[in-house]
């Protein structure tokens, strides 16, 4: 490599354009010069902390209020600007790196010790550092980890201007780029936008190259990892977050076909929050295409009872019905003739206390032109005989006698995938489902609508 490296980072941010490896090769005099400005940057910025992020990101991190960062796009870069060999096909990381990549805390620097000696500056020598550097930032805290991450990034990016237009030396490229990838996740869960962006931006640059490649895909997965973590923590209160996960879970899909179950799994996740936070359509879209493409697939049978739910809107209500907790029978043609509101509640439930006031007393203001059936979903009987004596509630309410059809094994619960308690379903006077996701202080101008449209 030659060493005319840049080291004024005004004159790098005002002389080179966005990259996405932080490389770039330019001719001067016949001779190659490779400008890395992106490991002088990234220093720049190293006043975030950082969070451990394994395969699964199952410990997301929570962010101080008010401090979201922007969903990254998923399609924003149209021109790549690290070239690389059109000859080259991208396979697999190189073993003995990635056993180095995925050691487990405390076994990283007895792994750097094994490994055979390397001259320092050379690929091999960077990718030992790199496993040790990642052992120092799963084992760190605070600044000692994030700048362990930035290490392995500048390494990182050494290695992928040292391999990338070597046919020979791809596995190593790989592994580089899966470390690259990884770090940026992990910098990017602590805060750090930058990281956001250029984690993007890797994903849509390889993409480019070689939309089969490993490298492609991983740099792509942690995208779809970060939105997952961010739409698990955030999406509840901001559901921008939903929205962006079921984006680029369908983007991820529709991209990298040869990842069947990665894009399941995720589909099925994304669907599921988008679900629970009332974007219906957003989570119908992700089951659909889990029904569509893996229908033979366990994702498609996960996806089968909520999609039954999701799809009811516009519909008529057929299966519905259940025994009642005073030993009678009610179905959906029972209560034809008016709108009804179909509670899921249980007796532990604060939300639903106060919701049950709410909805008596609008529909008393509807002078019985309008109805409620309850669907309890408590293991116990006898807390739901408390509760209704407790509270004076007057609504027919279905219940199972035998204990393997109550609290969410009740068959109607079940029929429908319904997982969130309470939940409010509205059905006009004709049985046609009118929403799925009745927020009870919409009841009042709900019901003024049927009533002026006859329904």
């Amino acid at each position: 490599m030659n060493s005319k490296l840049l080291s004024s980072s005004q004159k790098i941010v005002s002389t080179l354009p966005k990259s996405r490896f932080g490389a770039r090769f330019i001719d001067q005099s016949g001779e190659k010069l490779v400008i890395v400005w992106m490991a002088v940057f990234v220093l720049l910025v190293q006043g975030c902390g950082s969070q451990d992020a394994d395969s699964q990101v199952q410990t997301p991190p929570v962010l101080e209020e008010n401090s979201l960062p922007t969903v990254p796009p998923t399609v924003s870069i149209d021109v790549p600007l690290l070239k690389l060999d059109d000859s080259i096909r991208i396979q697999k990381p190189a073993e003995s790196a990635k056993m180095a990549m995925v050691a487990t805390p405390g076994k990283n620097h007895s792994s750097a010790k094994e490994a055979k000696p390397a001259a320092k500056g050379s690929v091999e020598w960077f990718l030992q550092d790199i496993g040790r550097l990642q052992g120092i930032g799963q084992g760190g805290t605070g600044q000692q980890k994030s700048s362990s991450l930035l290490k392995v990034i500048e390494h990182a990016q050494q290695v992928i201007v040292k391999t990338h237009n070597q046919p020979e030396q791809i596995e190593s490229f790989n592994t580089a780029v899966a470390a690259l990838a990884s770090a940026r996740l992990q910098l990017a869960i602590a805060g750090d936008q930058v990281q956001v962006r250029l984690l993007s931006e890797d994903a849509e640059t390889l993409y480019k190259k070689d939309p089969k490649s490993f490298a492609a895909v991983e740099s792509a997965f942690k995208l779809l990892q970060y939105t997952q973590l961010k739409a698990q923590n955030h999406a509840a209160q901001d559901p921008k977050w939903g929205l962006a996960f079921s984006r680029q879970a369908r983007l991820f899909t529709d991209k990298f076909p040869q990842e069947a179950n990665r894009a399941a799994i995720h589909l099925v996740a994304a669907g599921n929050i988008c679900d629970k936070i009332g974007l219906v359509e957003e989570a119908k879209s992700c089951m659909l295409i889990v029904e569509d493409r893996f229908p033979s697939s366990p994702f498609a049978e996960q996806v089968k009872n909520p999609l039954r739910r999701l799809r009811l809107p516009g519909q008529e209500l057929l299966e519905f019905g259940g025994s009642t907790i005073d030993g009678n029978f009610l179905s959906a043609d029972q209560f034809r003739g008016r709108p009804t509101v179909i509670a899921f509640w249980a007796s532990n439930s604060i939300v639903f206390q106060e919701d049950m006031k709410l909805i008596n007393d609008v529909i008393e203001s509807f002078g019985g032109e309008a109805a409620v059936v309850g669907v309890n979903l408590d293991k116990e009987e006898a807390a739901v005989d408390r509760f209704i004596e407790m509270t004076n509630n007057q609504w027919p309410h279905i219940f199972f006698s035998a204990p393997s059809k109550r609290g969410m094994g009740n068959p109607i619960a079940k029929h429908y995938g319904v997982s969130i308690v309470p939940s409010y379903w509205l059905v006009d006077k004709n049985g046609v489902v009118k929403t799925i996701n009745l927020e009870p202080e919409d009841l009042r101008q709900w019901l003024g609508k049927l009533a002026l449209a006859g329904n």
